[in-house]
């Protein structure tokens, strides 16, 4: 089974079923169908000896997902996550990421979540960038909303699109290093209380489903013209910041603070490789785009 993820190829080859379903819950996106990439992401089954986890240059990492942490061994070219139960390997090599998955009991979240590591860093490899960004889109072009948890990403989303944007993505986008575009990668907003507000009038707010977490959902069907498209070409960069601090806004050419903002949005890359890529593309992106500071209240949105 083939899944087209941004022109790459992720080819699933004799994996059971239900493992097949969590990937595709995450990576089948029809609505971002592009040219064929010559990048190839394989998930299969590892059969034989284990790939060892600990080789020359290893370093060991705890990364938290959701309510547990993924004790991960990367190594130059790929990494090993062993979870309970099973274990993934993920190696790279110059137009194809190989996973191999090897579960010794029922399917588990800690083994969904490592595969999806596996695919995430393929994806880095082959060009793209993850960025835990809010993001909408207007004639000039794709804003991202950056910032630390709270700053106001969401509530700022939705403030932009009452003012005419778009929306991109509410948490979570992924971006061309070669080409600058950011494709929406989340499947519906999830808010929190404070941002519901913000919604368009005539919404019954009761009747979104309510997560665990507190948050509520909301399709982008609710919040945008049918088939409006969740993507373009990064033209802006807002850093937001928390309450706490300075009022006043920054604006003007890239700056340490908007350099310092996209490494924490792209997470930490394992492979030297995927470090490469995300470094080009954010001393690329700096000098292309209008950046803006400003705490979220007092930020003035435009589409």
């Amino acid at each position: 089974m083939d899944v087209p993820v941004l022109g790459r190829t992720l080819s699933l080859r004799g994996i059971a079923p239900d493992l097949a379903r969590w990937l595709r819950t995450y990576w089948d996106y029809p609505e971002h169908r592009l040219p064929t990439h010559p990048y190839t992401v394989v998930v299969e089954v590892e059969e034989g000896e284990v790939t060892p986890a600990e080789r020359h240059g290893s370093r060991r990492h705890r990364l938290p997902v959701f309510d547990f942490e993924l004790d991960v061994v990367s190594f130059p070219g790929g990494f090993r996550c062993d979870t309970d139960p099973g274990a993934v390997t993920c190696l790279h090599g110059p137009d194809t990421t190989t996973v191999r998955v090897r579960p010794t009991g029922a399917f588990s979240a800690p083994l969904g979540a490592a595969m999806n590591l596996g695919v995430k860093e393929a994806l880095r490899v082959s060009g793209l960038v993850p960025l835990h960004a809010a993001a909408t889109r207007s004639a000039r072009g794709v804003t991202l909303y950056l910032g630390p948890s709270g700053a106001g990403k969401s509530t700022t989303m939705l403030r932009a699109l009452r003012a005419g944007a778009l929306p991109v993505a509410e948490d979570f986008v992924w971006c061309d290093a070669a080409t600058f575009t950011a494709y929406g990668w989340d499947r519906e907003l999830r808010l929190l209380p404070g941002s519901l507000a913000f919604l368009p009038d005539g919404l019954d707010v009761d009747a979104l489903t309510l997560h665990p977490d507190g948050k509520r959902a909301v399709s982008y069907g609710s919040v945008a013209p049918e088939g409006a498209g969740r993507a373009g070409p990064v033209s802006r960069v807002v850093v937001l910041r928390p309450e706490a601090g300075d009022p006043t806004a920054e604006a003007g050419p890239a700056t340490r603070t908007l350099a310092l903002a996209l490494w924490e949005a792209a997470g930490f890359p394992l492979d030297a490789g995927a470090q490469r890529v995300t470094a080009d593309f954010i001393s690329r992106l700096g000098p292309r785009v209008q950046f803006e500071s400003a705490r979220a209240r007092a930020y003035e949105v435009t589409p």
